[in-house]
């Protein structure tokens, strides 16, 4: 070997002897003595350095062959474990699965199923409906993140999401929408049928894969079923409710009894005293869609609630009229996102009574309507003299009616910048005292007389 030739006579070799390391007639390797001096070897030398090649030969067969067992025995111990891994992934996708479906032979509710869907991914879960609202929501014991609480159908990653939200529709599978932090949103599409029903949100920290993922993806077919049961439930409802309301409003009532007693299942007591408030929003066919909405929250109990003709129609008990009114005023600024004007009737002691409030009220709308009003509830009470007054003048005749009355004190205002108007408007609420003015608007008694 040239190679090796070059390298003994660089160190200078004198004297050299070697023996091949044999194994199983395979040579293996070499052992040689070298000397930087003249040196004859005897033959008991080179007997003893054939001896210590063939223990050198065998020592290194051995280490050779305890290392590939050893490599192989590791080998086999990644994939024992490997195995064990996945039989435990899958034993326990097969379980979470049975929990779910169990949840659904039983009936369980939307929100038993985010709850379940949040503890088996590990982070927090939303439900939403096929408006992007919110209709369900849960989080894993030890998940602490804050990207779900931050969602919103409108909020700054709503075009990321609806575009996730496309390509899972398109492929059928859960996709990454967007990070929040440092926390990670993936969301798939709940179909039924042909129709989306919604989706299902998780966010999590780090992202999910193989059978973790195929189980998260498996438990929104669960959330579908659930979906569609709750829209056939409703459906039933939402046809019982309209036929109920209906007949409330309708010029003819019939079958009093029966009336009283189909009102009564959903916790409405006609021998109450009633109220009936009317609300008209700016998009008057999402009026269906929102009455469904309002059904489903707790807050409104105790009401019979529907869209009749493009407006949302509402039959309360007299006691409750205010609160609902308040409620429904924090649910439109939360929720609506568009302009209403509604009407709320004075208490009445018979159901007999509410066709007629109905009419006024639709009359009140169109005055209101006319008016501008584009947010709030008035009391039926304050809208007689404007209903009255105004309920045979169109818009324009009302314009003129008001440039011939206050004209000069609104375009003062414009002009200005001052506040006569909402000044005038308080006195007449006030009956006129200016005592009372000043309280309610924060100012000093000369202020108002000045005004």
């Amino acid at each position: 070997d040239p190679a090796l030739d070059d390298t003994f006579r660089d160190e200078g070799v004198a004297a050299l002897v070697g023996a091949p390391l044999i194994c199983e007639d395979e040579v293996i390797g070499l052992l040689f003595v070298a000397d930087r001096y003249h040196r004859t070897h005897t033959a008991l030398n080179v007997s003893i350095l054939c001896t210590l090649a063939t223990h050198a030969a065998l020592a290194i067969h051995n280490a050779k062959a305890f290392a590939e067992a050893r490599s192989a025995l590791e080998k086999a111990d990644r994939a024992r474990a490997e195995l064990e891994r996945h039989a435990r992934d899958a034993q326990g996708a097969a379980e979470a699965h049975e929990q779910l479906t169990s949840l659904l032979a039983r009936g369980a509710s939307l929100q038993a199923m985010c709850e379940a869907i949040a503890r088996q991914s590990g982070g927090d879960v939303r439900v939403l409906d096929e408006a992007g609202q919110v209709i369900g929501r849960a989080s894993a014991p030890d998940h602490a993140g804050t990207a779900a609480g931050a969602y919103s159908p409108s909020g700054e990653h709503s075009a990321a999401l609806n575009g996730a939200l496309r390509e899972s529709r398109k492929a059928g599978r859960s996709v990454p929408a967007y990070r929040h932090g440092d926390e990670l949103c993936r969301a798939i599409a709940v179909i039924g049928g042909s129709d989306v029903l919604g989706a299902v949100l998780l966010f999590r920290r780090d992202d999910l894969h193989g059978i973790a993922l195929r189980t998260f993806e498996r438990s929104a077919s669960i959330v579908g079923v659930v979906l569609l049961s709750q829209e056939r439930v409703e459906a039933e409802q939402s046809r019982d409710v309209a036929a109920l309301l209906r007949t409330l409003i309708a010029p003819r009532q019939s079958e009093p009894t029966l009336t009283r007693e189909h009102a009564g299942r959903f916790g409405l007591d006609l021998a109450q005293p009633l109220c009936l408030l009317v609300v008209e929003l700016e998009q008057a066919t999402s009026a269906g869609f929102w009455s469904r909405r309002l059904r489903a929250d707790a807050a409104f109990g105790e009401r019979v609630l529907d869209e009749v003709d493009g407006a949302l129609v509402l039959v309360c008990g007299a006691t409750r009229a205010q609160d609902v009114v308040g409620r429904f005023d924090a649910f439109a600024r939360r929720e609506l996102g568009q302009a209403h004007r509604g009407v709320l009737s004075r208490p009445v002691s018979a159901p007999e009574e509410i066709p007629a409030l109905y009419a006024a009220a639709r009359r009140g709308l169109s005055v209101l309507g006319r008016l501008g009003m584009r947010a709030g509830i008035v009391a039926q009470n304050e809208m007689a003299l404007y209903s009255v007054l105004f309920e045979t003048h169109d818009r324009a005749s009302l314009g003129a009616f008001l440039d011939a009355t206050i004209g000069a004190v609104t375009a003062h205002d414009a002009r200005r910048g001052s506040d006569l108007t909402a000044t005038l408007l308080a006195y007449l609420d006030g009956q006129q005292n200016a005592t009372v003015t000043a309280k309610r608007l924060g100012i000093h008694v000369n202020t108002v007389r000045q005004r």
